[in-house]
């Protein structure tokens, strides 16, 4: 399947997960010397590849009083999406998100379409159509703009799944979210299903109707 060429499109990721603090009592804060727990925690949301460790180095934090507090059974093994509490240590600072990490982010979300667009080879429809969704998700949540090439990759490959499955309307709706990203968008008769080349023909004329 291709965009154009391709539908891969390698750009950087800009958005960051925010973190909330929790502050138990400012006093605690005062008190507590150099190298010791401040009383204050942070809540930070896992994301994909992250590790305790890398998350401790992030706040100035310790890993066993992490690993502690969440009573994390095996640190090697963090869940996308778990809510973590991070002590604060005093005399320590977190750090700013790395500029590095942008490129990580936008690559993890590259390699789950990748994997969507496997399993639409591999006639694995709902499970494309389910991490295209997710995709679609954390676009949204994180306030990605309309025209982000990766909205495009999402829609098509939820598109070709819903095609596939017999959900035509379903199909369109993606198609025309597809074309709002990239207006232009043509795909590659070689590469694509004739079925999604005629289905994108029929979104554009429909969204150029209303």
């Amino acid at each position: 399947m291709s965009c154009a060429t391709s539908l891969s499109s390698p750009l950087l990721w800009l958005s960051s997960i925010g973190a909330a603090l929790a502050w138990s009592s400012p006093a605690q804060a005062v008190e507590a010397g150099e190298g010791r727990p401040t009383g204050l925690s942070i809540y930070h949301v896992v994301l994909a590849d992250e590790t305790v460790a890398g998350i401790a180095r992030r706040y100035g934090s310790d890993i066993d009083e992490i690993i502690r507090i969440n009573q994390i059974e095996d640190a090697r093994l963090l869940w996308i999406g778990t809510r973590l509490m991070v002590p604060l240590i005093a005399g320590t600072e977190p750090a700013p998100p790395a500029a590095s990490r942008a490129p990580a982010r936008r690559d993890s979300l590259q390699r789950r379409l990748d994997s969507s667009e496997a399993q639409l080879r591999e006639a694995r429809f709902e499970e494309a159509l389910e991490g295209a969704g997710s995709v679609r998700d954390l676009l949204n949540s994180r306030g990605v703009g309309p025209h982000d090439p990766l909205r495009v990759q999402v829609e098509l490959i939820a598109a070709t799944a819903r095609i596939a499955l017999g959900e035509m309307e379903a199909a369109l709706a993606c198609l025309e979210r597809a074309l709002q990203a990239q207006p232009d968008l043509e795909l590659d008769p070689v590469q694509v299903s004739p079925r999604v080349i005629a289905a994108l023909r029929a979104a554009r004329n429909r969204a150029g109707a209303q």
